[in-house]
Formats: C-alpha cells, sequence, structure tokens
C-alpha cells in the first residue's frame, strides 16, 4: 500500500493545497491479485476546522482502504465549506471541477468510472459530500454523510435563534440563510431537484448518533428521503467525535458498491 503526499498548485484558488492519496497493493496478502484495471475510488472530505490529513490522524482509513482495495483521496478547503465563498476562495469550483481532473491527470491507475466513483465525509465534509454528489448526480455511484450539517440554511437559522446572529465565518461563506435557499449551496433543493429531473441517482448513507447536536437535522432527511431515494440510514449511540466516525467510515466501506 502506498499513501501519497503532496502539494499541488490549485488554478481555482490561487495556491498550493495539500492532497492525500492512499493507492492499496495490487496483489492482497494472500497472493491474490485484485481487479486488474483501475482503483475505485473515495473521495473523503474533512469537517470544519479539519484538514486533509485528519482523516488518516484520528481514523485507520489506510488499513481499511487496503482491505477493500479502494483507493482514497483527501484534500482540504480549510475553512471554506465546500463552497465558493461570499468573502472568500471559490472552493467548491476547486473540488467539484478542479479536484478529480488533477486526480486524472496525475493518477492514471484511478478509475474515473461513475460506478467506480464514491464521495463520503464527516461533519462539514457531509455537507460537501452531498453537494458534489447531486449537483452531477450521474457521476458518482455512492455518497456518504457522517454526522452531516446536511441542511446549512436551516442549520444557520438555529445559530441566529440561539446567539441573535451568525458567526463571521458563516457570514464569510453563505452570506445568509436567504442566501442558500434554492441555489447549489442548498442541499435538499438539489436532491429534490435530481428527484424530478428523473435522472440516475447516487445510493446514499446517512449516519449519525443519538447524542450529535446534529441529530434531528439527519433524522429528519431520514423521514424526508427514505421512499425517494435508495438510502440507508444508520443511528445509534454516539457524539460528534472521531469515535463514532471511525466506526461509521467502516461501515460505510462495507456499504458501497465496489465490484470484485
Amino acid at each position: 500500500m502506498a499513501l501519497v503526499t503532496m502539494n499541488w498548485f490549485s488554478v481555482a484558488i490561487g495556491m498550493n493545497t495539500p492532497v492525500y492519496v492512499i493507492l492499496p497493493d495490487k496483489v492482497r496478502r494472500d497472493g491474490t491479485a485484485r481487479r486488474a484495471d483501475k482503483y475505485p475510488v473515495l473521495y473523503l472530505l474533512h469537517g470544519g476546522g479539519d484538514g486533509a490529513g485528519k482523516w488518516l490522524r484520528y481514523t485507520s482509513i489506510e488499513r481499511y482502504a487496503e482491505e477493500k482495495g479502494i483507493a482514497v483521496v483527501m484534500t482540504t478547503t480549510m475553512q471554506g465549506g465546500y463552497t465558493d465563498m461570499k468573502l472568500g476562495y471559490p472552493f467548491f469550483k476547486y473540488f467539484n471541477e478542479e479536484l478529480p481532473q488533477l486526480v486524472k491527470a496525475n493518477f492514471p491507475g484511478i478509475s474515473q468510472a461513475p460506478e467506480d466513483t464514491f464521495i463520503a465525509g464527516n461533519s462539514q465534509g457531509g455537507y460537501g459530500a452531498l453537494k458534489w454528489a447531486f449537483v452531477q448526480p450521474g457521476r458518482c455511484a455512492a455518497v456518504a454523510s457522517l454526522s452531516g450539517v446536511i441542511d446549512m440554511a436551516a442549520r444557520m437559522e438555529e445559530e441566529i435563534a440561539e446567539n441573535g446572529k451568525l458567526t463571521d465565518k458563516r457570514v464569510n461563506i453563505w452570506g445568509s440563510p436567504e442566501e442558500i435557499r434554492g441555489t447549489v449551496d442548498d442541499v435538499p433543493w438539489l436532491i429534490d431537484k435530481a428527484i424530478a429531473e428523473g435522472g440516475p441517482l447516487p445510493k446514499v448513507y446517512v449516519g449519525c448518533g443519538t447524542e450529535d447536536f446534529l441529530y434531528e437535522q439527519n433524522a429528519q432527511f431520514n423521514a424526508r428521503y427514505k421512499d425517494k431515494l435508495d438510502l440507508t440510514y444508520a443511528e445509534e449511540p454516539g457524539k460528534h467525535e472521531w469515535a463514532f466516525w471511525d466506526k461509521q467510515i467502516q461501515r460505510v466501506l462495507d456499504w458501497l458498491p465496489l465490484a470484485d
């Protein structure tokens, strides 16, 4: 297994950007060969305030990826919310458009086929993963959100009710809840639009701990979409923490529709 660590220059955001790529061995430890063509790939997104290497530091994602024979790509959008910020950088353009092209150009052994492409993330990364999957629904086979901020506008409205205002970070990224509704930054709107258009839709996994402050939002997502999407919903005791996400990412990898 290889762990490739690099910094490449992003034209979209105009700076060098850290990227980690896990590449499993082509031959399993028992001596049998994996699929002969290309690696399936999981784009794995971090939460708010974290970075590209957080999944490596706080979970055993390398070992899990090796066991499944899947490449994993991890990058960072810093505090950018996987969004083309109101005041800041176009991070959505970077990870939505530029990152897959950089992977294609630099890693020819990684498949670009939709049936081999998956995306997942925790917390704010769950929001980013769902956004990426449903802005172009036919380009990936499955998406997983772990303790995700699924409805960002609703979350911002909750914060206004609780604190009387939004944090500067929220304002710099999204502006206001009203500016999110009915746009590419509105995940429920994207999903409803994709369903109405009748095209191919990815499988969806949503997992959240019952003690997580985002539990109600995730439970509501399940109630809203359980009969409209190929949705797997998983809840169990747990908080907004890495011990929960380490368990959940193993279940996500087992759930992915990986070819033999």
